[in-house]
């Protein structure tokens, strides 16, 4: 994106911004006939939700400028970009969010400058908060403030579009919290957008903002389709980037298969390293941490599901952890009643099957609106 069209999306913002805190009308438009209220604002994008959107005038208190939403001090571009960046580029995904510390955004959005792709920060920074149990992950933000962009340590979100308004809409959204039309904006089922926001408040009250754990308590032990394991997303593998309503969610499936066919076109040994870690399965406790078991298999045992499994080929949230050790040691594991047991360590948790098949994802399937196969993007 050029310094031009920085220019224009910053201005176009600032027009947006200014009817929020000067016009009620816009405002009240906004509620209650959200889709004209954007079309008049020259915004396209998903229909908005049917409660309306709010723009809350306390909340734009943010700073405005190219450091802020740009980042330009910090110019070299990145060497590897995210998966979900270079699925924004194969034509899978319409927005991207990204979260992490801002000098290395700061690269990626760089890249996606030169690359024709439109990028700006969201407008805010962030703590993380201390998650036993997830290693290097974190779900939950603390201390949330608007971002002067002098700080390139600072934890930040960066947005991503291949259209200026998708990106735009995407900006207002995390600025006034339209958790649901972010979702919609993001590509996610509208059905997986709704299980998220009723979700989300228990999740954040009893599993440090983790719905994984809502899953793991309410969907069983499977099997259930591998594209859908969001587990992975601890160790940097994933599918899909929302959490599934269900594990059966037809509307996640359809979302998974988009980037499995993308993926066997333009990175077949990505898609490669990416089911071998997901295809398993996964061993959930809320304090001993997460394990990913690739490949394991069911074996019959009286009154316990048993599964056996290669122990050098473990994925572990705390590696030298009780739960990871006995894995390692046992090479089987069990559950039953709502515990996981693992020679003589028996421990509050759950164990999922992410084994099953990807059924309908070959291309036997519709044809997917891709670029034609390109290397991938490192």
């Amino acid at each position: 994106m050029s310094v031009w069209s920085s220019a224009k999306t910053r201005e176009r913002i600032t027009h947006i911004l200014r009817l929020a805190l000067d016009s009620p009308v816009f405002r009240r438009r906004l509620h209650f006939d959200s889709k004209r209220a954007l079309t008049e604002v020259g915004l396209a994008g998903p229909s908005p939700p049917e409660h309306g959107l709010v723009a809350r005038r306390e909340l734009v208190d943010v700073f405005f400028d190219d450091s802020a939403l740009y980042m330009p001090a910090l110019s070299r571009p990145a060497d590897r970009l995210p998966l979900a960046v270079r699925l924004l580029v194969y034509g899978v995904k319409p927005l991207v969010l990204i979260h992490g510390i801002a000098e290395q955004l700061a690269g990626v959005l760089r890249w996606a400058e030169c690359h024709g792709l439109h990028g700006i920060f969201a407008p805010y920074e962030f703590d993380v908060s201390d998650e036993p149990g997830k290693g290097a992950f974190h779900d939950l933000a603390r201390c949330p403030r608007a971002s002067r962009g002098d700080d390139p340590s600072a934890m930040r979100a960066l947005l991503l579009a291949r259209d200026d308004s998708t990106l735009i809409l995407g900006y207002l959204a995390t600025l006034w919290d339209w958790d649901d039309y972010l979702g919609m904006l993001l590509g996610y089922p509208e059905c997986c957008v709704k299980a998220f926001v009723e979700r989300w408040p228990l999740a954040r009250r009893h599993h440090t903002g983790d719905v994984a754990a809502l899953l793991a308590e309410c969907e069983g032990i499977g099997p259930h389709p591998w594209p859908l394991n969001v587990f992975g997303r601890y160790f940097g593998f994933e599918i899909i980037a929302h959490f599934p309503c269900r594990f059966d969610c037809g509307a996640s499936l359809r979302n998974s298969y988009s980037v499995l066919r993308a993926l066997k076109l333009a990175e077949p040994n990505t898609l490669a390293a990416i089911e071998h870690a997901l295809r398993g399965v996964v061993v959930y406790t809320p304090t001993t941490g997460v394990c990913l078991l690739p490949a394991a298999k069911q074996v019959e045992r009286a009154r316990r599901k048993t599964w056996q499994f290669d122990p050098t080929r473990i994925h572990a949230t705390v590696p030298d952890g009780s739960l990871a050790s006995a894995l390692r040691r046992e090479a089987r594991v069990g559950w039953t009643a709502d515990e996981v047991v693992v020679g003589d360590l028996h421990v509050a948790g759950h164990v999922i099957d992410l084994s099953a098949a990807a059924s309908g994802s070959s291309h036997s399937q519709p044809s997917l609106a891709v670029p034609a196969p390109q290397p991938a993007v490192h």
